[in-house]
């Protein structure tokens, strides 16, 4: 069984994450909803939007 856990953080802003996942950098919005759902369909997680520069990707 998948215990519940962040798999990844994606941002357009790396100052706003700091460690503890991996972190994807994206240049605009658009790639970094693109990368976000990308990286939410390889690790079968979903995608939360915590502020308008950061996502991460969570295993439920």
């Amino acid at each position: 069984m998948i215990e519940k856990a962040i798999f990844a953080a994606v941002t357009t802003d790396k100052s706003k994450v700091l460690g503890g996942v991996p972190i994807f950098c994206a240049s605009d919005e658009e790639e970094l909803e693109a990368m976000a759902g990308t990286l939410a369909n390889i690790a079968d997680g979903m995608v939360h939007q915590l502020e308008n520069k950061v996502m991460i990707i969570v295993r439920h």
